[in-house]
């Protein structure tokens, strides 16, 4: 994946790494970030009949099974772990909605042309992960008829020093070419706001901060 140059995406979410979040999440449900994201995405939802949902770099799933329990007619993942992906097929036909998910592998950005708009896009923890914010988040947002929702790093001079921190680590220690970002919010929504979204919803953690996109509904 030229555009991720340096991201080594299967060393650091690897079949060992999935397989024990995929333990955490069974055992405990949604959790943090991942659990208020969803919540948010719920809220947003109100009574829709039907939705579809694009999960960019969702990891085992969650945001996925739980979407696809509350009646997701289409989900589609897109991830650049294999590992991850290969995962998430037998956990959603174990759960009883392989026939509505889609898998897509690669680098969201360079494989976006394949993939089909949907109601609710998401992006947790993602972000962060990726070296050209403004390809990606466009992108996703291009994708997005209803709501573009993501979890990012808080803005602030301590998270950028404790992400520095956490790439030094990660290159002296693991020696492992993979990087992780604090983006501008004010950059991501000037991103969002250049393909039609708006800001509707902010909320804070402590490290993770979620942020809600939706569009007009004149527009979709």
């Amino acid at each position: 994946m030229q555009c991720c140059k340096g991201q080594a995406y299967d060393q650091i979410f690897d079949a060992r790494t999935a397989a024990r979040e995929l333990r955490a999440y069974e055992r405990r449900g949604p959790r943090g970030a991942t659990a208020r994201l969803l919540q948010a995405i719920r809220a947003g939802l109100g009574p829709r009949e039907a939705f579809t949902h694009l999960d960019i770099g969702g990891g085992v799933g969650v945001l996925q099974h739980e979407l696809a329990s509350a009646g997701a007619s289409q989900i589609t993942a897109v991830d650049a772990s294999g590992p991850y992906l290969a995962l998430l097929e037998g956990t959603a036909r174990r759960l009883g909605y392989a026939d509505r998910q889609v898998r897509i592998e690669g680098d969201f950005v360079r494989v976006a042309g394949e993939v089909g708009e949907a109601t609710v896009v998401t992006l947790d923890k993602v972000i962060c992960c990726y070296p050209d914010m403004p390809q990606l988040v466009e992108a996703a947002a291009r994708k997005a008829t209803g709501m573009l929702a993501v979890t990012v790093p808080r803005d602030a001079a301590w998270t950028r020093w404790l992400v520095a921190l956490l790439n030094g680590a990660i290159r002296y220690l693991l020696r492992q070419d993979f990087r992780v970002f604090v983006h501008p919010h004010a950059a991501i929504d000037a991103v969002a706001a250049h393909n039609g979204l708006t800001l509707s919803h902010a909320l804070p953690g402590l490290f993770w901060v979620v942020r809600v996109y939706t569009r007009p509904a004149a527009s979709r």
